[in-house]
């Protein structure tokens, strides 16, 4: 890229030849515009190609903020204007398919905005901000098949062992007793294999 343009990267990932996937954003100093950026290195870290994904029309932001290695290619969490999204490609960094889900927010304690988990079925788990914080699960195409509200500044969720899923962030968290004068809190929500878990949950799609 030019000199009128910073680099980013927020997330890292390897695969099984030990390259390396980087993911994050440049920033156009001169028209202050964000695009997603993707870039793939060798084992030892020496870039092989970069590929920037130019803003649809009207657009002045896009970022990745989080990458998945699977046999085809690579599934980017993104968001594209105000929207989190997820972006498949290529191991080229062509990209295959895009979907768009809800308004994305902003974390006011967190440095991320959302962490996406391959399952060992291929299908995805995803933590993102939005309104509060979304645990999303999608299908191996990237169609959702649940979204849960939590309300809390989410960071992450892992699987558990018996089916259901964890996340964690920064409370407080509804129907959970806080600590006086202490904000953030630590926060964990532990939900079954919908995400549901109790009243600290708004279901967005059933």
């Amino acid at each position: 890229l030019s000199d009128d343009y910073q680099i980013f990267f927020n997330a890292i990932g390897e695969l099984p030849d030990l390259s390396l996937i980087l993911t994050g954003y440049v920033k156009n100093k001169v028209s202050n515009e964000f695009h997603l950026f993707i870039s793939r290195t060798d084992e030892a870290g020496i870039p092989l190609w970069s590929e920037m994904l130019e803003n649809p029309e009207g657009f002045t932001y896009s970022e990745a903020f989080d990458v998945s290695v699977t046999p085809e290619g690579f599934v980017v969490l993104a968001k594209v204007a105000d929207r989190t999204s997820l972006i498949k490609t290529e191991f080229t960094g062509t990209p295959l398919w895009s979907r768009t889900y809800s308004w994305s927010g902003w974390s006011m304690w967190t440095e991320t905005s959302g962490k996406i988990t391959r399952l060992p079925d291929g299908s995805f788990i995803i933590a993102s901000v939005g309104y509060m914080g979304e645990i999303m699960k999608t299908d191996t195409s990237g169609f959702p098949e649940w979204v849960q509200s939590v309300f809390m500044e989410i960071v992450d969720v892992v699987p558990s062992s018996d089916g259901g899923y964890t996340a964690f962030g920064n409370g407080p968290v509804f129907g959970v007793k806080t600590v006086p004068n202490y904000i953030p809190q630590i926060a964990a929500y532990k939900t079954d294999s919908e995400g549901n878990g109790g009243s600290c949950v708004h279901s967005l799609i059933q």
